[in-house]
């Protein structure tokens, strides 16, 4: 099927009409971005709604094509490391949960010692 080839779809694990319903969902809800940032945020002084239209949607597609490249790690079983100094308690398992696999900031011994309860692997960071 070329929706396999071109998209990876697994027709065991998703179905077209959701695949379908959540890209419809995904571009109103960008669409609904573009049109209120600008508004809400070009009220603000030196904020031009044309630059802050562009910023938005520029965020947005550096954004989505992070989280491709963190899938395709993923997929490929490869580590994605992460940059979280300071991030302690169930900030810190959720960010584990998300699949990050290590973490080249931890700056103390409970941040470490937090890092190997929740399955990652910390790395010490000797700046301050």
């Amino acid at each position: 099927m070329i929706i396999s080839k071109l998209f990876g779809f697994d027709s065991q694990k998703h179905s077209i009409k959701a695949e379908i319903l959540a890209g419809i969902t995904t571009f109103l809800t960008m669409a609904y971005i573009l049109a209120v940032n600008p508004a809400v945020f070009s009220a603000l002084p030196g904020m031009p709604s044309g630059s802050v239209f562009t910023a938005t949607a520029l965020a947005s597609i550096i954004g989505t094509q992070v989280m491709a490249k963190l899938e395709a790690a993923r997929k490929a079983g490869k580590p994605i490391d992460g940059h979280a100094p300071g991030l302690m308690g169930e900030e810190r398992k959720q960010y584990a949960q998300a699949g990050i696999t290590s973490d080249h900031e931890c700056s103390s011994l409970e941040e470490g010692r937090l890092c190997i309860e929740v399955g990652m692997k910390p790395m010490a960071s000797l700046h301050h």
